[in-house]
C-alpha cells in the first residue's frame, strides 16, 4: 500500500515526509487546485526529502483545455524539471468536449522518458469513466488520480470500483478526493487498489496534519 500526499510548499513537503508519506505530489497554489511549482522549489524540496516526488505540470488554474502556447509551456517545464531527480510528473489534457486529449497527453508522456506519469483529476471532468480510462491507457500514463467523476472518493466509489476492475494490470487507479483516516477503512473495504492520495490538511490551519498521515498509514499497514 502506498500513500501519496499532495503538498504545495517546502515546509509541507518536509512535514509529510517526516510523517511517513511514501510519495509526494508537489505543486504550487494548492488552494486553486495546484499549478506547476518553480524549478527552484522542486530543487529545494528534493534536497530536503528522500521520498519520491511527483511534480505537477499545470500552467494555470481553471479548465484543462490548453492552447498551443500553454501546451508548449508544459512541454518545456517537463524538459527543464527532468534535469532534477524527481520521480515523475502529474498532468492531464482534455479536448474542448471534456474527453481525454490522447495526442497531446501522449506527447507529454513521451517527454518524461520513462519517469512515472499520472493523469490527474482532469479525468473527473469527463462524462464516461470507462471511455476515459480506455483513452488514458492509450497515452501511456502509469496511473490515474480520480475520485470516480465525483466530488469525493466516497461519492464516486461505484465508478472507482468499475475503473479498478477495468484497469486490471494495465494502469493503476489511485483514489483521491477528501480521503482521510475517518473514511479510509470504508474505501479500502470496497476498492482493491494499492495507491491512495490525500492532501491531509488540518481543517483549522490548512497545513499538513502529520497525525492524520500517521493514522492513515496505520490503517494501510493492517
Amino acid at each position: 500500500m502506498l500513500l501519496e500526499i499532495c503538498v504545495d510548499n517546502i515546509e509541507a513537503a518536509v512535514a509529510a515526509a517526516n510523517a511517513g508519506a511514501h510519495r509526494l505530489e508537489l505543486c504550487a497554489e494548492l488552494g486553486c487546485g495546484g499549478i506547476t511549482p518553480s524549478y527552484g522549489m522542486v530543487a529545494q524540496v528534493l534536497k530536503q526529502v528522500t521520498v519520491p516526488v511527483q511534480v505537477l505540470i499545470r500552467p494555470r488554474a481553471g479548465n484543462f483545455v490548453y492552447t498551443s502556447n500553454e501546451l508548449a509551456v508544459m512541454q518545456r517545464d517537463i524538459v527543464q524539471l527532468s534535469k532534477l531527480d524527481c520521480n515523475g510528473f502529474v498532468f492531464g489534457v482534455l479536448q474542448s468536449d471534456n474527453t481525454i486529449d490522447v495526442q497531446n497527453t501522449k506527447k507529454l508522456v513521451d517527454l518524461c522518458h520513462n519517469k512515472f506519469t499520472t493523469f490527474h483529476k482532469a479525468f473527473d471532468c469527463t462524462f464516461d469513466a470507462l471511455e476515459a480510462l480506455a483513452a488514458v491507457k492509450q497515452t501511456g500514463c502509469n496511473c490515474i488520480l480520480t475520485s470516480g467523476l465525483a466530488n469525493t472518493a466516497l461519492a464516486g466509489i461505484a465508478n472507482l470500483k468499475a475503473l479498478i476492475d477495468a484497469a486490471q494490470s494495465d494502469i493503476t487507479v489511485m483514489p483521491g478526493g477528501s480521503i482521510r483516516a475517518a473514511n479510509l477503512n470504508n474505501l479500502m473495504a470496497e476498492l482493491p487498489t494499492t495507491q491512495w492520495h490525500s492532501a491531509a490538511l488540518n481543517s483549522q490551519t490548512a497545513t499538513i496534519d502529520e497525525n492524520e498521515i500517521k493514522q492513515m498509514l496505520k490503517l494501510l499497514e493492517k
